[in-house]
């Protein structure tokens, strides 16, 4: 065999299960989710308008962490 092939792909993590968003006060949420013991963490994009672009705001690094507060 001769010929080379090149092959590009994106892995995609699975989504978190049981995902609630809270709303507390009138400045920000509180997002949780039920604990995935097979996750090393978490990224967490945001987009401030209904098609705007998601941007990452907060990278969680603890797998035991199930929460985030939107500020």
């Amino acid at each position: 065999y001769t010929n080379k092939r090149r092959i590009q792909f994106e892995i995609l993590p699975k989504p978190v299960e049981n995902l609630k968003a809270k709303k507390r006060g009138s400045n920000y949420i509180t997002l949780s989710w039920k604990k995935d013991s097979s996750m090393k963490g978490y990224e967490i994009y945001r987009a401030t308008s209904y098609n705007g672009t998601f941007e990452k705001v907060k990278t969680i690094t603890k797998s035991g962490t199930t929460s985030y507060r939107n500020k």
